[in-house]
């Protein structure tokens, strides 16, 4: 394939500093969560925008806002790329704002070169990827992995989804048609200092990491802290200590690849003068395939069990949630390291230790994205950045897989 069509960076450039605008903060980050006042103006725009570049726009049930370029030989189908505009609280400009940008100007390179493709390229503003009320809500909405009950405990207010021209009752009929679905392909900030520590452009994602949660709870007596010696007591906060510090031991020595986490632990009783009868850690670990996934839930929890017995506890455990690690389709993977070939771009494959829209699609379509590098490896805050000319080089990647999508010769 000829290297020769680019995307237009200028247009690029100033779209994404619109679009960062939008509930920018004063540290250079973005405060847009789903359905807030910024969220919904970014929304706004993104329709003008899509209208001004000759796309046709559409919005569905769930809320996803998408600019179609139509093709006259599509058949209906249509090949998705994009990501979100809404933000955690507090986080970055990069995060989803990018991907978005990104895909809009792919769409609009192809219309100004005049490509026919055998498909519409649709370009997608997903609705509340970061869960402000509902993880990956209009990825999952499309996709038919969104349940009824999901919608309905998610808001306590209706009239926020109101604000935003969403019907409650209406969401689930966002879901497409298998045969609809081309496929589907994302840009994204990599999140993290791999790309940045090897000094490679893209990363290809092979797979989206499985994420495995538990409460892990040690189980002992409440006594007098100040009368009862040191070697006689049951002293559930012992057990919370040597089982954290063991799960870091055992990731790092034994499971390369894999990652874990406490984002808590709850003591029972809380005063100064009372051994704690219970020591709650809360548990995540992360695995990009679920052979690995078995394995690390299966040593954890054994090491668990046997820092019980040395401090002579019992032990409760309590699976909260397991997402099953999701591969990246070949067809994709193959589409973005061709185009890297093509466009003179390093890379290497990368799964994913963060969840994306990409994993809805799984057992629908074809599926993948890329990552780019990430300044020091910051994001979900205001030191979230990347190099232009990496942000750059994604768009061009994309553009140049879409047409691999296509088999078109250019």
């Amino acid at each position: 394939m000829s290297i020769d069509i680019r995307i237009n960076e200028e247009r690029f450039k100033s779209n994404f500093e619109m679009a960062s605008t939008f509930g920018a903060t004063n540290g250079d980050g973005l405060n847009r969560p789903t359905f807030s006042d910024d969220h919904l103006a970014v929304r706004v725009w993104f329709k003008e925008l899509v209208e001004k570049n000759g796309l046709r726009f559409k919005t569905d049930e769930a809320g996803n806002h998408s600019g179609i370029l139509a093709s006259a030989s599509s058949s209906g189908r249509s090949l998705i790329i994009g990501s979100h505009l809404d933000s955690v609280p507090f986080g970055g400009r990069f995060d989803g704002n990018l991907g978005v940008m990104i895909a809009l100007e792919v769409a609009q390179t192809i219309k100004d070169h005049h490509i026919e493709l055998p498909f519409d390229l649709e370009v997608m503003d997903f609705t509340d990827e970061e869960g402000t009320y509902l993880p990956l809500w209009g990825s999952r909405a499309i996709c038919g992995k969104l349940g009824e009950h999901e919608v309905s405990n998610a808001f306590e207010d209706p009239s926020l989804l109101n604000k935003a021209g969403i019907d409650a009752k209406q969401v689930l009929l966002a879901k497409r048609d298998e045969e609809s679905l081309a496929g589907y392909m994302e840009v994204h900030i990599e999140q993290g200092i791999r790309l940045e520590d090897s000094k490679t452009d893209i990363g290809v994602v092979s797979s989206i990491t499985g994420i495995g949660r538990y409460y892990v709870s040690f189980l002992g007596m409440a006594n007098h802290a100040g009368t009862t010696p040191m070697d006689k007591r049951k002293d559930a906060s012992l057990g919370g200590a040597a089982f954290i510090l063991a799960s870091q031991r055992i990731l790092v020595e034994e499971f390369p690849g894999c990652v874990c986490n406490t984002g808590n632990a709850d003591f029972t009783p809380t005063a100064f003068n009372v051994i704690p009868n219970e020591c709650k850690v809360w548990l995540e670990y992360r695995a990009p395939d679920m052979e690995l996934m078995e394995s690390l839930e299966k040593r954890l929890l054994t090491e668990a069990g046997q820092i019980a017995e040395t401090y002579n506890l019992e032990l409760n455990l309590q699976k909260v949630e397991m997402v099953q690690p999701v591969p990246m389709t070949q067809d994709v993977q193959e589409a973005f390291t061709e185009a890297c070939t093509d466009l003179g771009y390093s890379h290497k494959f990368l799964t994913s230790g963060a969840g994306h829209d990409a994993q809805s699609f799984h057992g629908l379509c074809s599926t993948g994205m890329i990552f780019i590098p990430s300044v020091g490896g910051y994001s979900h805050s205001d030191k979230e950045f990347s190099d232009w000319k990496d942000c750059v080089q994604g768009a061009n990647t994309l553009l140049h897989a879409v047409l691999n999508m296509a088999n078109l010769d250019i």
